[in-house]
């Protein structure tokens, strides 16, 4: 739909605007991909709030990042079960830089986990928020427990993943 818009069920000062990105250089990249919702129209027009959304340098939003949510894609497609994909950011808030008047954040990193609960596969990446990351994702993957380390959040993975491994 690319409705893109402001959450309003967070008050003006403590959301995103769309004003905030115009000019910024940034552009405004999914958390959960408006592909992902197509299950039901709400759920695809919920997509394109604001909360949704992170600043993405255009290169990293429209290269590797839009490469790897296609992938996500194509392997829950191949497998024919569903894969559990949480993903996020990483800041330095004492340096990140902000956009626009609401002042919102840029994040430093962005990640995903993908987790395929019937394999007991688990796939994490981190991606630095830079252009000209070119197209091997191999290069931004990383351990679950070095995520671990990155995020501070404890991941729920299938029991006997080693979290050390890629």
């Amino acid at each position: 739909t690319n409705g893109f818009m402001a959450d309003g069920s967070l008050p003006r000062g403590q959301r995103a605007e769309l004003a905030d990105y115009a000019g910024s250089g940034f552009d405004m990249g999914h958390v959960a991909p408006d592909g992902d919702m197509s299950f039901e129209l709400q759920a695809e027009y919920e997509s394109f709030l604001l909360t949704n959304m992170m600043p993405q340098l255009p290169g990293l939003n429209r290269g590797i990042w839009k490469l790897l949510e296609t992938a996500t894609g194509a392997w829950t497609f191949s497998r024919q079960h569903t894969l559990v994909v949480a993903a996020g950011n990483i800041y330095n808030l004492a340096s990140s830089k902000k956009i626009g008047a609401d002042q919102v954040v840029v994040p430093d990193y962005l990640w995903k986990l993908v987790i395929d609960r019937n394999t007991n596969e688990v796939l994490a990446f981190l991606f630095p928020q830079k252009e000209g990351l070119g197209n091997d994702l191999t290069q931004f993957q990383v351990s679950v427990a070095d995520l671990e380390k990155y995020t501070g959040i404890v991941f729920a993975v299938p029991q006997g993943h080693n979290k050390a491994a890629k």
